[in-house]
């Protein structure tokens, strides 16, 4: 990702915007996370859109589902967050929303690509020395959509750890906590351009889980560089994934007769446990391809109107069409108070099966079916993990790894699984 790339995106997209709007004067928000990079791609992104007709809003340091919020109600066009979300911070990229709040679909993507494609940068070159000013609006408006999201509840008898990975909540979540009256323990809020995600956050809750435990907090919370999701930690130190989450916050709203179809929707990824646990509260589970944006496509489809990822994307559509870190944690707050729990207590139905993750390096990203043997190996791990087993074998969508999961009622089979089909694909696809 390079200023000049940016340029073109900036430039395309709103090229791409006035077309589909039929009008001169589209506006376009603009926020990032806290990579070194961020700066000069959004001057890069600013001078692009300029170029193409839009007129830039510039929000600063600001979570991705702030540019979700602000095209869903507000009158934006679009909106472009600079970000590469729980990757290294040599990492960047952008992500695209159009109006009411969804990021883009593929003929979108094409369409902006094709422009991208044909664009040419300005004889002169970029100039990287510019500044602009601060939309100061766009972030009140978060703020107060959060702080509402809560009401009437006051959280002046909890005690939260927020993990903010040094990354796009730095800031913005200690101050919603601590606006709603929590007593907030703020950790991995010194951002340097090269620290997001290191060692801390959502990818990290290890971390977080020895803080509670040591402030007797009531609860952790994890966010990730761009701060879309959320991975909990519970008074006693316990991990709470997002399929935890998901499954609690499923139960809460059936019971308030709020869950629309009795279905939430989630991913390949989820475990078959969670449909075990679910399945007294007559509550289904509906999968998709893993990425939040299938979640989403699934539930406008269908009228669902919760969905989300193990890895922390969690959305509830009747507040935002988008995975929230900060939103969702208010929201679980919103229920240990209403329901007098605790986080354990909340999620203590939840009973899952063994299940093992495996993420490592690849030098390409070999299609399965070249790789020889695979298959015969892949059908063998099929037939051991059995009637109750599950295996996903995918690539990342973001970085050169291979993820091999593998579920099933017995760990010991479960992890000799994943020990033979990682050993085939590292043979062959290098590390």
């Amino acid at each position: 990702m390079t200023t000049e790339i940016a340029y073109k995106v900036g430039y395309s997209v709103a090229t791409y915007f006035i077309h589909e709007t039929q009008g001169q004067n589209i506006k376009i928000a603009l926020a990032r996370d806290t990579r070194e990079s961020g700066k000069e791609l959004e001057l890069a992104l600013h001078q692009g859109l300029l170029a193409g007709g839009a007129h830039p809003h510039h929000a600063g340091i600001l979570p991705t589902p702030s540019m979700c919020l602000i095209t869903y109600i507000q009158d934006f066009d679009a909106a472009i967050v600079i970000s590469a979300s729980h990757n290294p911070y040599q990492d960047n990229g952008l992500k695209i929303f159009g109006p009411q709040g969804k990021k883009i679909n593929d003929d979108a993507e094409i369409q902006i690509e094709e422009l991208i494609e044909a664009s040419h940068l300005p004889k002169k070159g970029l100039r990287v020395t510019e500044t602009f000013p601060t939309d100061d609006g766009i972030k009140k408006i978060y703020l107060e959509f959060l702080r509402g999201s809560i009401k009437p509840y006051h959280l002046s008898d909890f005690k939260i750890v927020l993990d903010c990975a040094h990354g796009a909540t730095y800031s913005i979540a200690p101050q919603v906590f601590r606006n709603v009256g929590a007593e907030v323990v703020a950790i991995n809020i010194e951002p340097d351009g090269h620290n997001i995600n290191e060692n801390s956050g959502a990818l990290y809750p290890e971390n977080l889980s020895k803080k509670v435990l040591e402030e007797n907090a009531t609860l952790g919370c994890a966010f990730d560089g761009d701060g879309d999701r959320l991975i909990l930690v519970d008074e006693k130190g316990n991990i709470v994934d997002g399929a935890d989450i998901l499954a609690a916050w499923a139960v809460y709203l059936k019971n308030k007769n709020l869950l629309k179809k009795d279905t939430l929707v989630s991913t390949s990824m989820c475990n078959y446990g969670i449909d075990k646990s679910l399945e007294p509260y007559g509550i289904h589970i509906v999968r998709t391809d893993v990425g939040d944006r299938y979640i989403l496509e699934e539930m406008l489809k269908e009228d669902y109107n919760l969905g989300g990822e193990p890895s922390g994307h969690l959305i509830y559509k009747d507040l935002i069409p988008t995975g929230d870190g900060i939103l969702s944690a208010l929201q679980v707050c919103k229920m240990l108070k209403e329901e007098n729990k605790t986080l354990s207590e909340l999620v203590s139905f939840i009973k899952k099966f063994p299940q093992i993750l495996r993420s490592f390096s690849v030098k390409e990203k070999r299609p399965f079916s070249e790789i020889p043997h695979f298959k015969e190996v892949y059908e063998k791990a099929e037939e051991k993990l059995g009637k109750w087993g599950r295996l996903v074998v995918r690539y990342s969508g973001t970085e050169n790894l291979a993820r091999v999961m593998a579920e099933g009622e017995d760990s010991q089979i479960v992890e000799n699984v994943v020990e033979d089909l990682t050993h085939i694909i590292q043979k062959n696809s290098g590390v």
